[in-house]
């Protein structure tokens, strides 16, 4: 019995009437994310299949990201290629991203605010007090004053 051809099958499986004109994958799915079987007997991401049976090939090391944010969408006019940093990017524009990297004052392990920084740094600077002495004035570690000092944390702080 021979097997109807990818092309064939993949976009009777596909809603076109979704929301926001999106084409929504309505078979095996996961994370959000449509699968599907592949002429070769491999599990195929949906929205790779459809940019590929659209546009062809999809470049080595290159990801099929969504317009939309529609995991289970595949109209080809709402992906487009990116690198893993583009989809990286692109998550954290639109607030995808719930566990972004938190700097400064925004990190939960934060013990020192912005303006202690800055203080810490202005008498570094001055050269007055000993960094054992602003380590235990603000409670925090001799090392944590020497990363301050050189820059290496709280790097994302202008002067």
């Amino acid at each position: 019995m021979k097997k109807t051809p990818l092309a064939e099958r993949f976009w009777t499986k596909v809603n076109k009437s979704g929301p926001d004109d999106c084409w929504l994958w309505i078979r095996t799915k996961s994370g959000g994310y449509g699968y599907v079987w592949g002429d070769d007997g491999k599990m195929k991401i949906a929205c790779r299949v459809a940019w590929q049976l659209t546009y062809g090939d999809i470049p080595i090391g290159m990801s099929v990201l969504h317009t939309c944010d529609n995991p289970p969408c595949v109209n080809p006019a709402h992906l487009f290629l990116g690198t893993q940093l583009d989809n990286m990017r692109d998550a954290k524009t639109k607030g995808r991203i719930k566990n972004s990297p938190r700097y400064g004052e925004d990190s939960h392990l934060a013990r020192l605010t912005a303006c202690d920084v800055r203080n810490i740094r202005s008498e570094c600077a001055k050269g007055d007090v000993s960094q054992t002495a602003l380590a235990k004035f603000f409670a925090v570690s001799e090392a944590a004053i020497s990363l301050i000092k050189s820059g290496e944390n709280w790097a994302h702080l202008s002067e």
